[in-house]
This record gives C-alpha cells, sequence and structure tokens, in this order.
C-alpha cells in the first residue's frame, strides 16, 4: 500500500503566489499550479491512502471519497514562560526568506508598524529565524525593528514577545510560527489566509486580521492589555495540545499507516 504524504498543496501554493505577482511572472505561476495539481491529482489516485496537514490542502489535492486523512504538522514543544513578558514585543518568527513570510513582513512594515508605533512609541517588533532575505534585512531602518538571522532557538526571543504575528497572504500548509507562539502560550495576530491553515477550533484562538485597520487595533490591543493578551495565549496553548502535540500527531499517523496496511 502507498500512502501520499502531500504535507501541502503545492497547486494552491503557486496558484495563491500568481494573485500577488507582478503580471509578467504570474502567467508561469499560475502554469506552475496546472502542473503541480496535475502531479497530486495522480499520486493521489495512485496511494491507498492521502494525507495533508490541513483541509483546505487536502481539498486542493482533489483526493477521491474516503481515501483522504488531515493528519496536522506537529508544533514543536516549546517551554512556557513563568511569567509576563515586561515589554512591549511584537514578534514575527520562522523563515524570514520564505516568499509569503518576506510579502507578509513587508506589508506589515510598510501599513501597520508605523501606525502601531505612532500609539505605542516604545514597541518592539523582532523578526527572528533562519536565512532572512534582502527585504527583510532592510526593516531595520523602521524605528523600532529587530532583525536577528539564522538564530539556534526561538525560545528565548518568544519569552520576549507579548504577540506574535503572521501576516502571510500566500502560501499553503500551516504556519509554524503561529504553531510555536501557541505551544508557547504567546497570543497571535493573524492574516485569515494563514488562519484558513489552522483546525476549526484552532482557528477561533487566534485574532484574525485582514485590513491594517484591523491589523493595528488587535496588535496594539494585545500590546496594551496583558490580561486579554494572557487569556488568549492559554487558549492558544490548550488548542495546541489538543491538535498540535507530537504525541497527538503521531498517533495520527500510525492509525493511518494500520488501516492503509489492513485495509
Amino acid at each position: 500500500p502507498i500512502i501520499f504524504d502531500a504535507i501541502d498543496a503545492m497547486g494552491i501554493h503557486f496558484e495563491r503566489a500568481a494573485v500577488s505577482s507582478p503580471f509578467w511572472f504570474a502567467p508561469l505561476q499560475r502554469n506552475e499550479a496546472q502542473r503541480c495539481r496535475r502531479r497530486e491529482r495522480w499520486l493521489s489516485r495512485s496511494a491507498t491512502a492521502t494525507v495533508a496537514v490541513s483541509a483546505r490542502d487536502l481539498e486542493g489535492l482533489s483526493v477521491p471519497d474516503g481515501k483522504g486523512r488531515v493528519i496536522p504538522v506537529a508544533g514543536r514543544e516549546v517551554a512556557v514562560r513563568d511569567s509576563p513578558p515586561s515589554g512591549q514585543v511584537v514578534l514575527l518568527s520562522g523563515n524570514l526568506g520564505y516568499r509569503p513570510t518576506v510579502e507578509g513582513a513587508v506589508w506589515f512594515a510598510h501599513e501597520v508598524w508605523p501606525r502601531v508605533r505612532a500609539e505605542l512609541p516604545r514597541a518592539r517588533w523582532i523578526l527572528a529565524g533562519a536565512r532572512p532575505s534582502s527585504a527583510v534585512r532592510r526593516l531595520p531602518r523602521l524605528n523600532g525593528v529587530e532583525v536577528h538571522g539564522d538564530v539556534a532557538d526561538l525560545g528565548e526571543f518568544m519569552s520576549l514577545a507579548q504577540v506574535a504575528v503572521a501576516p502571510m497572504h500566500s502560501g499553503s500548509g500551516v504556519p509554524m510560527k503561529v504553531l510555536e507562539a501557541m505551544a508557547a502560550g504567546v497570543p497571535s495576530v493573524v492574516h485569515p489566509w494563514a488562519a484558513d491553515g489552522l483546525a476549526p477550533d484552532a482557528a477561533s484562538v487566534v485574532a484574525v486580521a485582514e485590513s491594517a485597520d484591523v491589523w493595528v487595533e488587535n496588535v496594539v490591543r494585545l500590546l496594551g492589555d496583558a490580561s486579554a493578551a494572557k487569556e488568549l495565549g492559554e487558549r492558544g496553548r490548550l488548542a495546541w495540545q489538543r491538535h498540535y502535540h507530537p504525541d497527538v500527531v503521531a498517533q495520527q499517523i500510525r492509525d493511518v499507516v494500520t488501516e492503509a496496511a489492513t485495509g
């Protein structure tokens, strides 16, 4: 028996990328999306079972009825801090060279961050993770912005954060940056596209924002209200334990392997 572990749907990834690409590059992205969809459709029809990390990705794979399963990516265990953070720190973590993250970071830098700083002059925005792009490395030109590239351990930065952000409006799968924040009990403000990759009740424990006005409102509210931030962070931690804890995901993988082997 073959199990096709697609992780995420690359057809969706490139199709969404075409929306924000320059007019001369969008046709290439759409062509790549079609090629990926053909390959994914062939693989899912050849497999005994097909697995993806979210319902959106599974639907994008065109899996035959009864052969698909959602098994989320396992969020890494992160130590929960003993005391609340002392500063007004916003965190964007993860792969800082990944195109959807870079696009989201640049948008947040231009449309949201200056307005947050206007209301909270002491606020800090930390970008920490791997392989920051040149566009990300230029962001510290803005007041209150820090970039830390190729960090070995995000725990130090997660312990400082009062709010995590995921402004990605493209890509596929589940944003690991959101799962890591949930695991650490840090509340997140996320774009609807990023939230759509989460389990339904997990999506209800993040603050969802699309327009710049709503982004500013949510980030400022959570930075200024420690009790609201703590309550949302605790709800996120519980959702992470239900859906994304490594033990939970490992059991789901064992189940689908057993079903494929015996079915």
